[in-house]
């Protein structure tokens, strides 16, 4: 069973009755060995702010995210998490991807402030990002084109 959401402005929040639940509660479901995952509490209401070196700055209320998932019911770690883990313990400066992951990086950037995963508060917020247009053809094929929109890349942020 899913927990419940909410459709505000065309996104799906995250409500689940979990997330303020007596400890008590919790401890017995737990101990009754039931499912569960482990989930991010976003803080409300706060404005999280990259500057993207193709795009500018990229603005998100956290309202707009709600606690999300960082691991799975079955034990294994979903993508935004391993991609914030990996990043800090690689101490990775830049990151280049297509443009279909910034909105992935709102939940990278909110993992940011986990102590345990980063070496100063704002780790992750020191990276250059850069989220290049979508470089498939018709043929949904890499070949050409992406040289094509990495060359542009390369232009773009070499000043020229």
């Amino acid at each position: 069973m899913h927990p419940p959401s909410d459709v505000a402005d065309g996104l799906w929040l995250c409500r689940g009755k979990w997330a303020h639940a007596d400890q008590k509660e919790v401890g017995e479901m737990l101990a009754q060995g039931k499912p569960h995952c482990y989930r991010f509490r976003v803080p409300s209401n706060k404005i999280i702010t990259i500057t993207d070196s193709i795009r500018g700055k990229v603005s998100w209320n956290t309202d707009s995210l709600g606690d999300f998932v960082v691991m799975r019911s079955n034990g294994l770690p979903v993508y935004n998490f391993c991609v914030a883990v990996d990043d800090a313990t690689m101490k990775i400066s830049h990151v280049i991807r297509a443009e279909e992951h910034l909105p992935n990086t709102l939940r990278q950037v909110s993992l940011s402030s986990v102590p345990a995963l980063c070496d100063c508060p704002d780790r992750l917020l020191l990276h250059v990002y850069s989220h290049i247009y979508d470089c498939m053809g018709a043929s949904l094929s890499f070949s050409g084109t992406h040289h094509l929109c990495m060359a542009d890349y390369a232009w773009h942020i070499s000043g020229r």
